[in-house]
């Protein structure tokens, strides 16, 4: 039984016995996203998922580009200030690697510039992350 399966297992039983008055409908979302989320619990599982990662900062910004198993994509993402802007996905590592350099020189010319999250998986599903704050 892998992870989901397991702790699927554990709701359910526990949505038979209903000791501590937690309504169902409770807990069938919270199955709704376990089951939205396995790509990213496989992710986790994986050591190598970040093996061609494309790492640099600049002027105190790190830009970092990687293949996310859990979306099937690659990404750009920029931390600034402490936090993670996720600026561009792409369909290829020939893009991404490309879509990389691009942000280097921009930011290299520009690190002042106003930096707004893509349209990720996530944003999506959970309307997660707008832009910059």
């Amino acid at each position: 039984m892998d992870d989901v399966g397991f702790i699927e297992t554990l709701i359910i039983n526990f949505m038979k016995n209903q000791r501590h008055g937690i309504k169902k409908d409770y807990l069938k979302c919270f199955m709704k996203v376990i089951r939205d989320n396995v790509g990213f619990i496989e992710m986790l599982k994986e050591k190598n998922w970040r093996k061609n990662a494309l790492t640099n900062v600049v002027k105190g910004l790190t830009i970092d580009t990687c293949y996310c198993p859990d979306i099937h994509k690659w990404e750009t993402g920029i931390k600034k200030r402490g936090r993670w802007i996720i600026v561009k996905e792409y369909s290829s590592k020939k893009e991404a690697v490309e879509g990389h350099k691009k942000w280097v020189r921009k930011l290299r010319k520009n690190p002042e510039m106003k930096l707004k999250n893509c349209r990720t998986a996530i944003k999506k599903k959970y309307s997660y992350g707008v832009e910059e704050r």
